[in-house]
């Protein structure tokens, strides 16, 4: 992924969070009205930019059914770019009521142990929640005294909201087939906490199916009330809740989550521990004994992309420079752009490059003990009419490595090509591009092979992940067989590096989880996977989804509004503001505008707004230790797969910038988005 994309992911809050991502690929760049509350409103600027109707499957803008919208914040200004427009509503969905009660011996049924990782016992994520500015991260950390525990971290203002759930059922699967949890045969919740330094403040909330749906839960009543001290001490206490406690208006034959939210202002630190449903309220879990010390990752191997090389190879303070990086921070490999006359595709083709300063750099970078792979990327190279541009550049290193001496080899390709940010894959081309790029991938493959070079890709996490719509993940059909894309490109590459831009590792929208699936194949069929994470600074943004047929005339009702014109054979969106009396937007952005509708302009009210910070995606404002820590969590959990190659870092230039910065304060100053 170059520093000016995004890897993207529209998915369901409740799923695997929101991936976002600056898809220029579709051509659109959609007007934001500035909002002032000191200036009279104004008529909201409109860039003479648009998205080809046909590229979704839509005969004109009144057609559409479903819309998911980003509104990037940028610094020059806030734009709108869209993920997804359809002629379609996908179906809601609505979930079944079904509970069932897991075996269990004895008096207890264990939901979260000691020795359970990111998922627990009932199939079950954990995840923060958040509503800004109010924010709380969740992980597996010891305890103070070396307990392995939930922690929860909560930092709640006087807005918004924040704490963790934890899930009694598997979340994954379609919302007609999920299995709840019938909790009949207990009469006891309980679970072990303490806090940092006590005193700490939390709710204890629980859902059924119903209150799932509504992303709320019912209150229980304050942790505190359930412990023995009647509040949270840095020591350990077993806090007990009968759950003749739980609200009538819940149905405990399909409980869905057990909640804890942050109760007052100010920050707070707990740990939990041993979460579980008990038949007496007597013979409860024991505490345990501390676990012993976690590895880290810091024996993992650790790769990172180069994409400045043009410059590297006029400047040797620059090749300097990034050798002190590569060789200061431990990495084993790089993945170095080719250089090229400047154009679309940024490349000569055919390896058309300055082989005697390539050789020089190629060679510096081995004798530091790293290997070097050629990186080359296009998102048009996935087009069949691009294949012989891309095909070109692969025998350029061939021809290369035939010609250069040993030491200046390089010892395989990396692609980037990224398909997804091709106008139509998230419309009506996604299948035929998708066997397009397979076609590619499965010829390089076959050349850089047979020249006895090695040769890896980059996917994104999402391409196994359930679809919000089908529950299903991308699926193509490539050879006679149809399975998730990751799959197929798993078995055509050597390797492939999972672009996991997360800055948690645990919980349902981590690294851990997004990365599983993709190692558990890769070790079925003997590949590698390297973990990806991000460090470049990127942009706040704001989805917004849109629902149903459009309307026309005046808007009346306060509100956000996504407003569409068609344009030739394509269609303009705006994004437009109707406030309360006297008030500012409530989205960044925007100003007040009440004007009708004119011609053939259609508009639909916001019908969801899903915040997504660049600090979920990037560690740009979060500093070197945020990832050091992520990297750590990430390591202990996949370090006996056979699959598992270490971590890839984008890029170096960030993290170089990210190494000099140290603290989140200083790197919130040096990563403003240009």
């Amino acid at each position: 992924m170059k520093p000016d994309e995004r890897n993207w992911r529209p998915n369901r809050p409740g799923l695997a969070g929101l991936g976002s991502a600056l898809m220029c690929a579709f051509g659109i760049v959609a007007s934001v009205a500035q909002a002032s509350a000191q200036e009279a409103p104004r008529a909201p600027a409109v860039p003479h930019v648009s998205t080809a109707l046909e590229d979704w499957g839509v005969s004109e803008p009144s057609a559409i059914r479903f819309g998911l919208i980003a509104l990037i914040h940028e610094a020059a200004g806030p734009r709108l770019v869209p993920y997804k427009l359809s002629a379609h509503e996908p179906p809601r969905v609505q979930p079944t009521a079904v509970g069932s009660t897991p075996p269990f011996q004895g008096n207890t049924l264990i939901v979260h142990g000691p020795g359970d990782g990111n998922r627990n016992r009932l199939g079950g994520f954990f995840n923060a929640f958040q509503g800004s500015p109010s924010q709380s991260e969740v992980t597996l950390a010891a305890s103070p005294d070396g307990r392995r525990s939930l922690r929860l971290s909560l930092r709640r203002e006087a807005e918004g909201f924040c704490g963790m759930w934890v899930h009694l059922f598997d979340f994954s699967r379609p919302p007609d087939r999920r299995v709840y949890l019938d909790a009949t045969p207990f009469n006891v919740l309980s679970f072990w906490v303490r806090g940092e330094v006590g005193e700490e403040e939390l709710l204890l909330k629980v859902a059924d199916v119903e209150w799932e749906q509504k992303e709320d839960a019912l209150a229980i009543g304050r942790l505190g009330d359930f412990v023995p001290a009647g509040q949270i001490e840095t020591a350990w206490q077993r806090a007990v809740i009968p759950l003749d406690r739980l609200p009538p208006r819940l149905v405990q034959s399909a409980l869905a989550s057990i909640v804890f939210e942050g109760a007052v202002e100010g920050d707070a630190t707990v740990y939990i521990r041993q979460v579980a449903l008990s038949v007496k309220p007597d013979d409860l879990p024991s505490l345990g004994d501390p676990e012993g010390e976690r590895p880290t990752a810091d024996d993992s191997p650790k790769a990172t992309w180069v994409w400045n090389t043009t410059p590297l190879l006029a400047d040797p303070r620059a090749q300097t420079t990034l050798l002190e990086l590569l060789e200061g921070q431990g990495f084993d490999r790089v993945f170095l752009q080719l250089p090229g006359l400047p154009g679309e595709t940024g490349h000569l083709g055919g390896g058309a490059w300055d082989e005697e300063a390539l050789r020089g750099l190629i060679r510096a970078v081995r004798g530091a003990g790293l290997r070097v792979y050629a990186l080359d990327g296009f998102r048009s190279y996935a087009l069949a009419t691009h294949h012989a541009a891309a095909l070109d550049v692969v025998d350029g290193v061939i021809r290369h490595n035939r010609e250069a001496p040993p030491d200046a080899r390089f010892d395989g390709l990396h692609h980037d090509i990224e398909p997804y940010l091709l106008a139509g894959f998230h419309g009506t081309r996604r299948d035929q591009i998708l066997v397009d790029y397979l076609g590619l991938v499965a010829e390089a493959a076959n050349r850089l092979r047979d020249a006895g070079l090695a040769y890896g890709l980059d996917i994104p996490f999402w391409y196994d992940a359930p679809d919000e719509e089908s529950y299903e993940p991308v699926q193509v059909a490539f050879k006679g067989v149809r399975k998730a894309a990751s799959e197929h490109l798993i078995d055509l590459a050597d390797e492939v590096t999972v672009m996991d831009y997360r800055t948690t590792a645990y919980g349902a929208d981590g690294t851990i989880r997004h990365a599983r699936n993709e190692l558990e194949y890769a070790a079925s069929v003997g590949k590698t996977v390297w973990i990806g994470l991000e460090t470049g600074p990127l942009p706040d943004e704001d989805l917004l989804y849109l629902r149903g047929a459009p309307e026309r005339g005046p808007r009346t009702d306060p509100g956000a509004y996504i407003v569409a014109e068609a344009i030739g054979d394509s269609t303009r969106l705006t994004l437009e503001h109707v406030p309360e009396p006297d008030s500012t937007a409530s989205l960044p952005g925007l100003e007040a505008d009440r004007a009708p509708l004119e011609g053939g302009r259609v508009w639909w009210k916001v019908a969801r707004r899903v915040s997504v910070p660049a600090d979920k995606i990037t560690f740009a404002r979060l500093g070197v230790d945020a990832l050091q820590r992520i990297m750590d969590e990430t390591a202990f959990e996949f370090a006996d797969s056979p699959a598992f190659g270490g971590f890839a870092i984008h890029y170096d230039e960030s993290l170089r910038r990210l190494l000099e910065c140290r603290t989140p304060e200083n790197c919130r100053e040096v990563s403003r988005i240009p």
